[in-house]
């Protein structure tokens, strides 16, 4: 059983008819748990996963059925990679450590997975329109408040990614009017000779040393705001960006 498989269970064991829509990839292995006879067709699972903002084909990723396991090991912190995938087959049955590797043994089952990815990776890559847009991070809404946006959450623009002394942009969609107090944590608040946060055509400066050390801003927003977020810290050599941002919806400007 797999990942994919967690929801169609989920809904037989509650006796759930699938709801319509797109598609369900697994299957029920309830039949499985209560000890009822069943036929569980063997069937590929595909797992891909590695830096960037867009899916790379070929790019980091595994395909493995009940015998065998096509790999391309390109690197989880690349983007992509260069020139031709070098593919690697074990036989899972005989070979379970992944010991030798037999893909010039098996060029025709090298040839069938590298087929079912294809037409898998196509698959998942037209789920919905703008497939690879990335989501916006929603801001202002009372279940999330105050809400932190890390690194980890930016669009990557400069330096090493997702590191200290790099840069980026947080996509972003403010659900209501107000006002927002934008904390910026980070260990150069103290060396930083100016900050600037921009969202869309907006932009903010004047940021103030708080209590803990941290700089911070109040603005006031209208919708809609909808945008790429950034907050800039100038130092003496160079522009960073923070390390974290805080954001504190409050419907008026009284200070906590």
């Amino acid at each position: 059983v797999a990942h994919i498989d967690v929801t169609p269970t989920i809904l037989d064991a509650c006796g759930i008819r699938f709801p319509e829509g797109p598609k369900m990839d697994g299957r029920s292995f309830l039949p499985l748990l209560d000890g009822r006879p069943s036929v569980w067709l063997d069937r590929t699972l595909f797992i891909q996963s590695h830096r960037g903002d867009v899916p790379v084909r070929y790019h980091h990723f595994a395909a493995r059925n009940q015998r065998w396991k096509l790999l391309h090991a390109s690197g989880f912190g690349k983007e992509g990679f260069q020139g031709a995938p070098r593919l690697e087959l074990y036989d899972m049955q005989l070979d379970p450590l992944e010991t030798r590797e037999v893909s010039r043994f098996f060029p025709e089952v090298v040839k069938e997975m590298t087929a079912a990815y294809d037409r898998w990776f196509d698959d998942v890559a037209a789920t919905r329109p703008n497939n690879y847009a990335p989501p916006k991070i929603v801001i202002g809404s009372m279940e999330e408040n105050p809400t932190w946006l890390t690194r980890q959450d930016w669009r990557h623009l400069q330096g090493k990614p997702w590191g200290a002394n790099s840069n980026g942009h947080w996509s972003v969609r403010l659900t209501r009017p107000g006002f927002y107090r934008v904390i910026v944590h980070t260990k150069e608040a103290r060396k930083a000779t100016a900050v600037r946060m921009t969202l869309g055509d907006a932009s903010w400066d004047d940021f103030q040393p708080n209590q803990a050390g941290q700089l911070e801003k109040e603005i006031q927003v209208a919708l809609p705001t909808e945008g790429e977020l950034q907050v800039e810290l100038q130092l003496e050599d160079e522009n960073v960006g923070p390390h974290q941002l805080e954001i504190h919806y409050r419907p008026s400007s009284k200070k906590p």
